[in-house]
């Protein structure tokens, strides 16, 4: 996810995330934490509870 209306999706089905790392070329990306359900965000931050 990378846009607010995403998130915002998420947060309202209580949907489970993980976090990922991805700079360009790479078109993976390394999984950097399982996550949890997104609890809130802002533009700066998001929070997920494990």
């Amino acid at each position: 996810m990378e846009r607010d209306k995403d998130f915002f999706t998420a947060a309202l089905a209580q949907s489970k995330v993980s976090v990922w790392y991805r700079e360009d070329p790479d078109p993976i990306g390394h999984l950097m934490d399982y996550g949890g359900i997104v609890e809130g965000y802002t533009p700066e931050s998001n929070k997920a509870s494990l």
